[in-house]
């Protein structure tokens, strides 16, 4: 081969094998995400652009196929969780939140019902300590956005407890799913709740929306 044959060509990018798992899973994850709760490895493997062999070869038990989800997927969900001023209005806040809850949850909703009916997913430690490290992120930014909210309460920790509760993933799927309100009502049925737990009148609300 010439010299000048070479000139210009770009050298070809050596695959590994933690950029094969990384594919595997983010083809898993993008498949979940677009509705196929339950992708075969076919499936799988096609979109990741890999051998059906090679998906076994790298996740050959669902801990695995859970701790590479996870890690691809936290990054996704923590870009969602944006910090909410302390110096926007009251009401400002509790619309940016309820509405910064439904986003987010709709975003990981179709990764939580897959996993949620997996036979093993509820003895998994990796995905119990996702969820954990999830709920503490989130409760942590009810208490850093509402902080001086919370101070004035007579019982802040019960009104904190709720609001927790109120703005869960467990109560935005209750709604969406089992009650089936479209998720404008969804944001509506937070923002109540929360104006109450916090002492904001509803017109106060409503004049900012």
């Amino acid at each position: 081969m010439s010299e000048q044959s070479t000139v210009g060509r770009r050298p070809r990018k050596r695959t590994t094998s933690d950029d094969t798992r990384a594919a595997i899973a983010d083809a898993l994850l993008d498949l979940i995400t677009c509705g196929n709760l339950q992708p075969s490895r076919d499936e799988i493997a096609r979109r990741a652009g890999v051998a059906r062999r090679t998906v076994f070869l790298h996740f050959n038990n669902t801990e695995s196929m859970y701790a590479a989800l996870v890690k691809r997927q936290e990054p996704r969900v923590a870009s969602l969780i944006v910090p909410i001023s302390r110096e926007m209005p009251i009401t400002q806040r509790i619309i940016a939140l309820a509405e910064q809850r439904d986003h987010l949850y709709s975003t990981i909703a179709n990764l939580r019902r897959a996993v949620r009916y997996a036979p093993d997913a509820h003895s998994s430690p990796t995905l119990a300590k996702s969820y954990e490290h999830l709920r503490r992120v989130l409760d942590r930014q009810v208490r850093e956005t509402f902080a001086s909210e919370l101070r004035d309460l007579p019982r802040p920790l019960a009104a904190l407890q709720r609001i927790e509760l109120a703005t869960s993933f467990e109560s935005w799927h209750n709604m969406v799913t089992h009650q089936r309100l479209p998720r404008t009502a969804v944001v509506s049925h937070i923002v109540v709740i929360l104006r109450r737990e916090l002492g904001v009148s509803a017109s106060a609300v409503g004049a900012t929306r």
